[in-house]
């Protein structure tokens, strides 16, 4: 056993193979993405941290760094390669690549995702590779291990399971995700580990909205991800009602202030109950997990808090407003901030626009009516903001809104 990991314990817990430059180089970006999408203004060094956000850390400096850190063995991050050589060949058959899966002997318990191959897939191919390299890393307690080979993105991805949340849920919405080419391809587990076809992208970077072209930046990549969200609810839509929104955006209507404002929203809860259609929610599609390639979409990563019975279009709102809120984040760590860039980009900001015509597409595709789209577009995206106020309201908003600055948005919305 060699010593070929370099460690560090800050920003977090990290082991980086020295193998092969690309874990290293893959490190350097990961962070540079952590900054730019974690509302870096809202820390305590917030104007540093949010010009480093803005503009990234060079990938190849940090690299740098690592190679001269002291190295030392890695026996648990050894044993996940040697697991993954072991069942290499049903690997490749279960991510639809070439190559014959013959005997793998002892497979341990990596398992099948299926038939189907998804668009794109297919970067697990032939023998296992004379050199596997790791990044392990340490999110949240959760153990992470990216795996790669002879190419910057790593091979595969693989992770401690969550004990909060529902594992066959995710299996379960990554799987009918990949078939469309939205999603890595679930790959069973490995040395205990869920494991996760790695994509050949990386997250969509944030830029600070309030400048000229800022919509402009992001319109072939939301184009994109308009796109395959249309798919996503054509192909995934069942008969049924918006029950689990209405009791999300319950709990928004004693926080509205202004009693017209409060007669709109439940004039809009009633009319949205006209919705026949669910369909598959991504529902925590923020920046980080929208991985793209040439502004062309890649996939959709983390989907541990999907929704089967979610909101057709929702998520193509939930992008936008989102790439807004942590816009404001490189700059400012203001409420009032968030809230005065929302209320002129509403109606004034090409990619909003792009967002409302993207969620009545998905509302078409989910419903199969143009008739029903024109009449629930509108309430349904009134409901969109009451349910993300219903959520802050429960303590299950994100870092960039309160209670105040999420109502106050519901408010502009409903005024038109």
């Amino acid at each position: 056993m060699s010593d070929r990991y370099a460690r560090l314990r800050r920003p977090r817990r990290v082991l980086v193979s020295t193998d092969l430059p690309w874990p290293a180089l893959f490190l350097g970006e990961q962070l540079s993405h952590a900054l730019n999408h974690g509302l870096p203004a809202r820390r305590r060094s917030g104007p540093l941290a949010a010009a480093v956000g803005r503009r990234g850390l060079p990938a190849p400096a940090v690299a740098s760094l690592v190679a001269r850190l002291p190295h030392r063995p890695a026996p648990a991050t050894d044993a996940v390669l040697d697991a993954v050589r072991e069942v290499w060949p049903t690997l490749v058959a279960a991510a639809g690549g070439a190559g014959d899966p013959g005997d793998s002997g002892d497979s341990g318990d990596a398992g099948d995702s299926g038939d189907d191959r998804a668009p794109g897939a297919g970067r697990l191919v032939g023998d296992v590779p004379a050199r596997l390299a790791a990044l392990e890393v340490d999110r949240s307690g959760r153990r992470f291990v990216f795996v790669f080979a002879d190419d910057p993105h790593p091979l595969l991805v693989l992770k401690s399971p969550d004990a909060t949340a529902d594992g066959a849920a995710e299996a379960e919405a990554l799987t009918r995700a990949a078939a469309l080419g939205l999603a890595p391809r679930c790959l069973g587990r490995i040395a205990g580990l869920e494991a996760q076809e790695g994509l050949a992208g990386r997250p969509l970077w944030v830029r600070p909205p309030g400048r000229p072209g800022w919509s402009g930046a992001y319109a072939d990549a939301y184009a994109s991800l308009g796109s395959g969200l249309e798919r996503l609810a054509s192909a995934t839509a069942v008969p049924g009602g918006p029950d689990r929104l209405l009791a999300d955006a319950q709990p928004a209507l004693p926080l509205v202030r202004s009693p017209r404002t409060r007669l709109l929203v439940e004039a809009a809860l009633r009319d949205v109950r006209r919705l026949t259609h669910r369909s598959l929610q991504h529902h925590d599609l923020s920046a980080q997990n929208w991985l793209v390639r040439d502004d062309a979409l890649v996939g959709l990563v983390d989907w541990d808090t999907a929704m089967p019975d979610g909101v057709p279009g929702h998520d193509a709102l939930h992008a936008a407003v989102s790439l807004l809120e942590h816009g404001v984040g490189l700059r400012s760590r203001s409420p009032e901030r968030v809230l005065s860039t929302f209320t002129r980009a509403w109606h004034e900001e090409p990619l909003l626009a792009q967002a409302r015509l993207a969620h009545r597409a998905c509302l078409v595709a989910a419903t199969g009516s143009e008739a029903l789209a024109d009449r629930l577009a509108e309430p349904l995206q009134l409901a969109f903001f009451a349910r993300r106020l219903g959520w802050v309201a429960v303590g299950d908003g994100h870092a960039a809104l309160d209670v105040d600055t999420a109502e106050r948005m519901l408010d502009h919305v409903a005024r038109g």
